[in-house]
């Protein structure tokens, strides 16, 4: 385990233990008159019907917005905002910039551009973390607790309430190992190269080329004119997207 995880894991502890030492101190404390409990239950109710109405569900276990709302502002409110709209305390000094949750546009998902994600999709980038950015694995916590934080931070945008996530893209099977589709591939391979010095690995064909200041390499066009199949599709390139 990396020090990124044990930091965490030592978080964790740290927190669960203060939490379990201000439970056995507020055994003996005040007692709350009943009408007032009665009234902050009612409050809580009628305030939350609306921001907790989504259920989130990964396996056997179901999201609650409103333990996840605690768990959002220990471990994750500095970076992301109260907001959630990615703009915390620590968000100027972190590359890539914070995602917006309340935008509910995310790159690391299974179903179609312009659908919102699987609970699974944002579930497993919640406990991998994102690679080369300052979301870390939150592997640490608790199954139950990772699904209660997913539930709230999709309560950040209404489009959760309002739409479902559609089916997720078909991945078809590996293409087999055939002379055919050796012969194909070798066809693709010689038109994306784009010169003979590319063909012989020397990395200079027209993918490599672009200008200084660009960061992602543009996508070549979908169809292959030396192949002529609607089914050449090149691969699009993304940076990452949770965090």
């Amino acid at each position: 385990m990396n020090g990124t995880h044990m930091e965490t894991r030592r978080s964790i502890a740290n927190e669960r233990a203060l939490r379990a030492q201000d439970g056995r101190l507020g055994s003996s404390s005040v007692r709350i008159p009943a009408l007032a409990i009665l009234a902050a239950i009612l409050l809580t109710v009628l305030s939350g019907s609306a921001s907790f109405a989504q259920e989130t569900r990964i396996g056997k276990f179901t999201g609650d917005a409103k333990r996840g709302k605690d768990l959002y502002r220990r471990y994750c409110v500095g970076c992301h905002g109260p907001e959630g709209n990615g703009l915390g305390e620590n968000a100027s000094y972190l590359e890539p910039r914070l995602h917006d949750f309340t935008r509910a546009v995310y790159k690391c998902r299974s179903t179609p551009s312009g659908s919102l994600p699987l609970d699974t999709d944002l579930f497993g980038t919640i406990e991998r973390g994102v690679h080369a950015s300052g979301m870390p694995s939150w592997y640490p916590l608790t199954r139950q607790e990772r699904v209660d934080l997913l539930a709230y931070v999709k309560s950040f945008s209404p489009r959760f309430k309002e739409e479902k996530p559609a089916a997720p893209v078909p991945i078809p099977p590996e293409t087999p190992k055939t002379a055919e589709s050796i012969s194909r591939g070798k066809q693709l391979y010689k038109w994306s190269a784009g010169s003979a010095m590319a063909r012989r690995g020397g990395g200079t064909g027209h993918l490599r080329r672009r200008s200084s200041t660009a960061r992602i390499i543009p996508s070549c066009p979908t169809t292959s004119p030396s192949v002529g199949s609607s089914s050449a599709v090149s691969p699009i390139m993304t940076s990452t997207a949770f965090s």
